[in-house]
């Protein structure tokens, strides 16, 4: 959970968005800061998963140049790379001791694939009361 007396580095601010400057003009500084905070940790949630889609690739990528490995495919998208580390996981090498750990944070990282994929593609809302930051999606 998001620590929320963590102080973020400066960025621009709900106020500067034109969607919602009109909305911004009405609330109290203290709501300004919870949306922004809302904000910043939804950039973070998405940043997050991201890294790890990245470290689940560049796992892939210098386990190949070990010959025990081989045989791995380089993968694009995060599903197949999320089956070739567990193929690197049940093989015989260097890597094979660890297998068991990685596939527990792989098999967390797929718990949160539907609010992962969510995020990224939603629209946020804020209600006021109770001051609720959530996420809600549209269709195309």
């Amino acid at each position: 959970m998001l620590n929320p007396s963590v102080r973020f580095p400066p960025i621009a601010d709900i106020k500067s968005s034109v969607t919602m400057a009109a909305v911004a003009d009405e609330l109290n500084e203290q709501d300004l800061e919870r949306l922004n905070l809302g904000q910043r940790a939804r950039g973070w949630i998405v940043n997050s998963y991201a890294q790890f889609e990245h470290l689940l690739l560049d796992l892939v990528m210098r386990s190949k140049a070990i010959p025990d490995y081989g045989a791995l495919r380089v993968p694009y998208r995060t599903d197949k790379r999320i089956a070739e580390v567990r193929r690197l996981c049940a093989m015989q090498g260097p890597l094979e001791a660890f297998g068991g750990q990685i596939i527990e944070l792989i098999d967390r990282f797929e718990a949160f694939e539907k609010p992962r994929n969510t995020r990224p593609t939603s629209h946020s809302q804020t209600t006021f009361p109770p001051r609720r930051f959530t996420y809600r999606t549209t269709s195309a």
